[in-house]
């Protein structure tokens, strides 16, 4: 049986991005693999001919400690955001063509989070870090572009603080050390007739 080409393929099955549908076919040889940069909700975000290549990276950081005799030794290793590339090929007319990278030129600027699919693996939230783009010949307008994507990772920060509506209903909190000073005899006089006491101008409160 002969392959379906994809733009023969109904909206219902080929539309919306990689689904459980699409990818079964393809699994099966009955669709094109798919691939592509696609947004959050499954629908593609560039329309190309083929794509020439893809690269996936990933580094880890390992942190050492220096021990006796010049040694050292690991106690951490941190993994970093994944980057991929994609190299696309689109050509047809020069409309095609413009209309290719203006679309690419629009989301190259934005902040939104994209999915890099391949038929074997999806790597999910990432964004356009780097874009270049070449002719590849004069005459018929081949377009070649690597698009490169960074993994973002959102971390949510916590708040320490108190629910009190009024400043009377928060409980104290301890922001630091306190100054203390040595209260005047006038000051001490005050204090011990508001507490109808004896004077305790002579003690000191150190």
């Amino acid at each position: 049986m002969p392959l379906i080409p994809i733009n023969t393929v109904p909206e219902s099955l080929a539309g919306g991005g990689p689904n459980i549908i699409t990818q079964g076919l393809a699994g099966i040889g009955l669709l094109p693999p798919e691939w592509g940069v696609f947004s959050q909700d499954g629908a593609p975000v560039l329309s190309f001919d083929t794509v020439l290549a893809f690269d996936y990276r990933r580094d880890w950081n390992v942190a050492d400690y220096p021990v006796e005799r010049g040694a050292f030794e690991s106690y951490d290793k941190v993994q970093t955001p994944f980057t991929t590339r994609l190299t696309l090929a689109t050509g047809g007319s020069f409309a095609a063509r413009q209309y290719f990278l203006e679309t690419l030129q629009a989301i190259e600027d934005d902040l939104n989070l994209y999915d890099v699919v391949t038929p074997e693996v999806t790597y999910t939230r990432a964004n356009i870090v780097h874009v270049d783009y070449r002719r590849a010949d004069a005459k018929y307008g081949t377009i070649v572009v690597n698009v490169f994507l960074q993994e973002i990772r959102e971390t949510v920060t916590e708040r320490v603080g108190t629910s009190a509506q009024e400043p009377s209903g928060s409980a104290t909190q301890n922001s630091g050390q306190v100054q203390t000073s040595n209260l005047s005899d006038g000051e001490k006089k005050i204090i011990a007739d508001a507490f109808n006491q004896p004077s305790f101008a002579g003690v000191d409160n150190t």
